[in-house]
């Protein structure tokens, strides 16, 4: 996908404003995890990130995209009581993706990201250079807990609810020699809801354990693909409106409480 670059004043604004969210959401994150009275967990986390993107318009053609990975990472939640029974919480993730996928909306075969890389890197060997991937994922989140009032058990139980924002990387790169390099960079950006659901145990005054499963819809998409050559930006498409997607971070992890 090519074209020459377009910026509408409404573009600029939008990315602008978005980029600006997720950096408050994840100064918000750490900033409540270091200095919260209540709890702060860090843990490790799978994570599942499946949508599609508004029309990428190229000269007559519309083409709206489908993508989906998956992959490990770690997690940071910060907690802080407002009542015996109601907290809110700031979340941080990050997910190494370990296998993604790519297709146009109308095709009937996914094609995988391995798949892409190995090409671009039987590339770059016939002309003897090398080729290199990233496919990684962070989001953010925040919101509001009711802790069930549950006591005859050993585990502690909590859902909720709030809002969150991610950002999927996806970047193929081929460098040859003379130092020449060139590559495809795929940017999407999701706001939406989340759920929460904690189930944990408070195994002593300061630590505990506690698997976490937030299901996250999201509504608004701004998704990038951009042609790179030797670092710089020569062509892009650019996606933004009301699109579908679906992320749900899985998290095991160990809490310290303040």
């Amino acid at each position: 996908m090519t074209c020459k670059v377009k910026y509408s004043v409404l573009t600029i604004i939008t990315e602008h404003i978005m980029k600006r969210i997720i950096s408050f959401l994840v100064i918000l994150c750490v900033a409540t995890s270091l200095f919260a009275l209540g709890s702060i967990r860090v843990g490790g986390s799978f994570s599942l990130v499946t949508g599609r993107t508004k029309p990428f318009t190229q000269e007559d053609k519309s083409t709206i995209v489908r993508y989906t990975s998956s992959g490990f990472g770690f997690d940071i939640l910060g907690k802080d009581d407002l009542s015996d029974s109601i907290a809110t919480w700031f979340d941080f993730n990050m997910t190494f993706g370990t296998s993604g996928k790519i297709k146009n909306y109308n095709d009937s075969e996914w094609t995988s990201f391995d798949d892409l890389f190995k090409n671009a890197e039987a590339y770059a060997k016939s002309f003897g250079g090398t080729a290199k991937k990233k496919l990684y994922s962070l989001s953010a989140s925040g919101g509001v807990m009711y802790k069930l009032p549950f006591t005859n058990t050993h585990f502690n139980y909590a859902i909720g609810g709030g809002l969150f924002i991610d950002r999927l990387f996806a970047d193929i790169t081929v460098y040859l020699p003379e130092d020449y390099n060139k590559g495809d960079r795929v940017r999407c950006f999701n706001v939406g809801l989340t759920t929460y659901s904690e189930i944990s145990n408070k195994l002593s005054d300061h630590f505990g354990v506690s698997l976490t499963v937030m299901l996250r819809l999201g509504i608004l998409n701004f998704s990038t693909n951009a042609k790179m050559e030797n670092g710089k930006i020569l062509e892009e498409l650019r996606a933004f409106g009301f699109a579908p997607s679906f992320n749900m971070p899985v998290v095991l992890g160990v809490s310290y409480y303040f």
